[in-house]
């Protein structure tokens, strides 16, 4: 992992160039992409070589997730900045983190049925294991739709056919 990111590190700053167009595309598709390669570097160059752009990408990022107009953008943007957040830390992400945290919280509700629900419930896991102690103010919100997630019947359905529609 210390190859890639010292392979990959001096590259940032020209990746982040070129992922600018995707990033603001009119393209769901394209833009759930741009958004995961942005994680992707992160995780990959890791915290060190990544801080230095932390402050110009995480604001976007945290726009397009409340923005909420494309629930997938939303839903990559969410996981994105949350992957980001584990590869910074604590020092770094503490304050988004909380920001985040407090924006979902009022849409974190048994009741709510957006496509949002899973990709926050997803998020608050890496939060927390940012947070870690400082996610307790936050578990009461959290823990209760978990529980009721969990005992929910799976959505799976078997149809009939042969393989050749897949």
């Amino acid at each position: 992992e210390e190859e890639s990111s010292s392979t990959l590190a001096p590259y940032l700053e020209e990746f982040f160039q070129v992922l600018q167009s995707p990033l603001t595309s009119n393209h769901v598709a394209v833009q759930v992409r741009a958004v995961g390669a942005v994680a992707v570097l992160a995780q990959a160059t890791g915290a060190e070589a990544f801080a230095p752009y932390y402050s110009q990408i995480l604001p976007g990022l945290m726009n397009l997730v409340q923005q909420q107009s494309q629930p997938d953008v939303a839903a990559a943007s969410l996981e994105a900045a949350t992957c980001i957040g584990q590869v910074v830390g604590r020092d770094l992400f503490a304050n988004d983190a909380h920001s985040l945290l407090q924006w979902m919280m009022p849409q974190l509700q048994p009741q709510n049925q957006s496509p949002l629900v899973e990709p926050m419930l997803l998020a608050c896991a890496r939060m927390a294991s940012v947070l870690e102690e400082d996610f307790g103010p936050y578990t009461d919100h959290v823990v209760p739709l978990l529980l009721q997630r969990l005992q929910q019947a799976p959505d799976v359905s078997i149809m009939e056919g042969d393989e050749s529609g897949l």
